[in-house]
């Protein structure tokens, strides 16, 4: 499909799992600012979400936001589902949704620990399948690696790093090379990098991969 108004991303429909807050804002409108109809999951924050619609929307562009828990699998496939009800397609997927526990690892709890991979580990699982059944040749799926901030354990953080790069990176790359997939669907993770600004982030490397077209 060809550009509209030079907008690289135009007919493109893509998701962003936890796409409310910080980053997630950020890749959410920056999808819709190139021209992607995009749908946004959040756990919470309605009138929040509802900020960010009317954003993107005042700017031109299209956008819609689900509320799912990334760590309830049958409300991550539900949202994958109606962003292609509403849109008609996806083609790019988003696993920024993540989390983390905020204290010392001799006083986590094993719920808080379930959680944690939960979202971290099972949430990008499911919507990652839940959106291969819907990806064109062409498609793109990436999940964000967050750098975590110093109050997590270093053995929660290098943890979460370790579980959802083996994940992003290895595993759902070996599966989808073992399947029928289009050869050229592209799975990719990248890096969270804090800007000067302290606690506002931006992608490193790898956004321009999205706006590619397929060899």
């Amino acid at each position: 499909m060809s550009n509209n108004n030079g907008q690289k991303l135009a007919g493109k429909v893509a998701v962003v799992t936890g796409g409310l807050r910080g980053i997630g804002a950020a890749i959410t409108k920056r999808l819709a600012g190139d021209g992607a109809s995009v749908a946004f999951t959040c756990t919470k924050g309605v009138d929040a979400a509802a900020s960010v619609v009317r954003e993107i929307e005042c700017r031109g562009g299209k956008a819609i936001a689900i509320q799912a828990d990334a760590a309830d699998a049958d409300a991550v496939k539900a949202a994958v589902e109606k962003a292609v009800a509403t849109f008609g397609e996806l083609d790019i997927l988003v696993n920024n949704a993540g989390t983390a526990i905020p204290k010392p690892f001799e006083e986590t709890t094993l719920e808080e620990m379930d959680r944690v991979i939960d979202i971290n580990i099972g949430g990008v699982f499911v919507a990652t399948q839940a959106a291969l059944k819907h990806m064109k040749s062409g498609g793109r799926i990436v999940s964000v690696l967050k750098r975590l901030r110093r109050r997590s354990s270093f053995w929660l953080r290098t943890m979460r790093r370790s579980l959802l790069a083996r994940f992003s990176a290895s595993t759902a790359g070996k599966w989808l090379e073992a399947t029928d997939s289009d050869p050229r669907l592209q799975v990719m993770r990248v890096h969270q990098g804090v800007t000067p600004g302290g606690n506002r982030f931006r992608w490193l490397r790898g956004y321009e991969m999205l706006q590619a077209r397929p060899a």
